[in-house]
């Protein structure tokens, strides 16, 4: 029950991986009020931020200019 009750307590691990800076930027602004917010621009910086720290929870934008989310989702699965 105790492990529970600190897995609700803490604050969840978002990665924001957006090509867009400025729609990066605000998703963001608004998620760092409640969880710890990494940010990634391209699928590579994607790969490298999940191999160091493992997010609760990619929001990950379909089209990163010449990636796709399809291509980079069973590297973050890994």
């Amino acid at each position: 029950m105790a492990a529970l009750a600190q897995w609700i307590t803490e604050k969840r691990r978002v990665l924001v991986v957006d090509d867009d800076h400025v729609d990066r930027q605000m998703v963001v602004r608004y998620l760092s009020e409640v969880f710890n917010v990494s940010e990634a621009t391209n699928g590579k910086e994607a790969l490298a931020n999940v191999a160091t720290v493992v997010p609760d929870c990619v929001l990950l934008d379909f089209d990163l200019g010449r990636e796709n989310a399809i291509h980079l989702m069973p590297g973050l699965v890994e």
